[in-house]
């Protein structure tokens, strides 16, 4: 804005015109004066060459802006965003937001990410630091409310958001529309929006406004976002159905912004982090450019097969699947539920380990195949699902202890696995699992992601439990939750023939996916359905198997995903732009950085060693045994 100076004081131009009659008139010095000033004037010219000349370069670095004294909701959002940057593989490193503020940020960073829910209020000086930041050249991860309310004073802004010139829409328009510039909704991806986040099969599906995003047992998620105006200069990648920009990613000045109108660190908290972590790969791999730490052994994408044995039901289907031979495609993550009865004490329906020579036998030939064998919840199957809950503790928690000694006795060891009965996972049950040696578990929410620390009603569930989240495909995860899949006589049987061949195509796209990806995923399902769907399940054994032959695909164990990813979290390491350093306290074998835009004989292994990968214009670092790693560019 261009603000004219009022008539009674002269133009920015007239005080411009007396400097230079003053400096320059006709005096006795005039030209001593006038040969300075050229000496100086040269010296200014030349001082953006010498500038140029010694601006630092910029640096690698990545911040995540916090508040100096978050409260407890604000302390929560940032642990997610900080879980979900190490559950990705990157590195951010605190900024206080009242530093920037004061002092302007630090060096020349790489890139910023602002949270939501935790950051809503920054200073003007602030606003503006960031706002330069980008014009120069930065990036900005810009999401939801962040900074929507001035520090100096916690109001809003009078028209919309300051953020909003980079955002390139208007926002937050709390003087226009109150508490009315929030909605709620769901979230329609276009095409691009699907490619750029990578969104997995199954977790968008076609809807009456686009692609809407999905997951496990709902019909239809609904997000909080702030009503926009104005249409977005950029790549708009998701809307709401009302028109609502929710994902653009555009140019400012010599820079670039993410702007994501939804709460992402919030909804992690509250189990559903999947666009968080999918917005992190996006903005930090694709648009800074930053390494990233995969988190799969050796870089190679795959997947958890999950198969839940309830009760005594499953023996028949389980004979057919072994003599079919789909239990050699393994190794599969197989949870029993060990007791006698399924529905109610004394029903027999059970499974009854204790008492069957036949699942005795049948753990220990799944265990010498390679296959994991863990707890399917608590001893009786369905009256632990429908009846469990956190009031009732002393009843269930025996139930889970009787499941551990049988599987203990069956196995020869105690499994350390876990699956919960119809998904039904009270907190004190998460207790009793890592009490217990078990280090894993499925997962019902947090749908889309691979291994996780679990999040429920605003706090982690149990930080040293890895949560194991069901794949879903829509608002379903497996063949039973198909209408009348099981129904001999389905009332509509085109409509059944289309839904499981929906599933069919669907996982056959996951397992593309997670190898293209690098990632791992699980998928579950019970044997009764396995053994009704033969030909579909050994598909997918077969295009696992296609993409094994050719180095990109594995099936994992629960425990084994698991221990990597524990193993994981206790290296420490550093790329400079230039260097590589990773240390372990016991061993880096297996951890793989994947570093972008360089080639294998454009660096050399200077300490440790390690396995190069070119995956197009990455290239895979792949730790080998050792504690100590360092590579740098020649």
């Amino acid at each position: 804005e261009v603000i004219s100076p009022p008539p009674s004081q002269p133009s920015p131009a007239a005080h411009r015109r007396g400097w230079r009659t003053r400096l320059l008139g006709d005096t006795r010095g005039g030209a001593v004066l006038r040969a300075a000033l050229v000496l100086v004037l040269l010296a200014l010219a030349a001082l953006p060459l010498w500038r140029a000349w010694h601006v630092p370069p910029v640096s690698t670095a990545v911040y995540l802006v916090q508040p100096a004294t978050p409260g407890d909701e604000a302390r929560a959002v940032i642990q997610a965003w900080q879980a979900a940057l190490a559950e990705e593989g990157f590195q951010a490193s605190p900024l206080n937001v009242e530093h920037i503020g004061r002092d302007g940020l630090p060096g020349r960073p790489r890139a910023l990410l602002l949270p939501d829910t935790a950051l809503v209020a920054m200073s003007d000086s602030a606003v503006a630091a960031v706002t330069r930041f980008v014009r120069e050249g930065g990036r900005v991860l810009l999401c939801f409310d962040a900074g929507t309310q001035r520090s100096e004073d916690g109001s809003y802004s009078a028209l919309r958001s300051r953020l909003s010139v980079l955002a390139g829409v208007s926002y937050a328009q709390y003087a226009q529309r109150g508490a009315g510039m929030f909605k709620l909704d769901t979230v329609q991806l276009n095409d691009a929006g699907v490619r750029a986040l990578a969104v997995q099969p199954g977790k968008a599906l076609a809807g009456a406004h686009g692609l809407e995003l999905k997951a496990y047992g709902y019909s239809q998620l609904r997000y909080p976002h702030l009503v926009t105006e104005g249409s977005p200069e950029g790549e708009v990648l998701a809307r709401s159905p009302t028109g609502d920009v929710l994902i653009v990613r555009r140019r400012v000045g010599e820079g670039e912004v993410l702007f994501v109108n939804l709460p992402l660190g919030y909804l992690k908290t509250r189990s559903d982090g999947y666009v968080l972590h999918q917005t992190l790969r996006l903005f930090l791999a694709d648009m800074v450019g930053a390494p990233q730490l995969l988190a799969v052994p050796g870089g190679v994408g795959g997947m958890v097969l999950n198969v839940h044995v309830d009760s005594g039901a499953a023996v028949a289907p389980l004979q057919v699947i072994e003599q079919r031979g789909l239990l050699k495609g393994g190794p599969f993550s197989l949870h029993f539920t060990a007791g006698p009865d399924t529905y109610r004490s004394g029903d027999g329906a059970g499974l009854n380990v204790d008492g069957s020579a036949w699942a005795q036998a049948f753990i220990r030939r799944m265990a010498a195949l390679g296959h994991e064998i863990g707890n399917h919840g608590g001893w009786l199957h369905n009256e632990f699902a429908e009846h469990a809950n956190e009031g009732n503790r002393e009843r269930f928690e025996p139930l889970l202890e009787r499941n551990h000694a049988s599987m203990t006795r069956a196995l020869g060891r105690p499994p350390t696995t876990y699956s919960a009965p119809g998904g039904n996972q009270p907190l004190w049950s998460s207790r009793w699992l890592s009490a217990n040696g078990i280090v894993a578990h499925y997962d019902t929410g947090g749908s889309g992601l691979g291994p996780t620390r679990a999040w429920r009603d605003g706090q982690r569930v149990q930080a040293d439990l890895w949560a194991f989240p069901v794949a879903s495909f829509g608002g379903i995860a497996t063949f039973e939750e198909i209408p009348y899949e099981a129904d001999p006589q389905p009332p509509d049987p085109a409509a059944r023939a289309r839904e499981i061949a929906s599933y069919r195509q669907g996982m056959l796209g996951l397992i593309d996916h997670v190898a293209t990806q690098r990632i791992a995923r699980l998928s579950y399902m019970h044997a009764p359905a396995m053994a009704r769907h033969l030909e579909i399940v050994g598909d997918w054994i077969e295009r696992a198997a296609q993409h094994a032959a050719a180095g990109r695909f594995r099936w994992y164990r629960m425990e084994e995903l698991a221990q990597f990813m524990t193993r994981r979290e206790q290296a420490r390491w550093d790329w400079d732009g230039r260097t590589l350093r990773a240390s372990h306290p016991q061993s880096l074998a297996g951890l793989t950085w994947r570093l972008q835009g360089l080639r294998a004989e454009q660096v050399r292994i200077e300490n440790g060693a390690a396995r190069l990968h070119q995956d197009g214009t990455q290239l895979l670092v792949e730790a080998q045994a050792g504690s100590q790693l360092q590579l740098s560019l020649r």
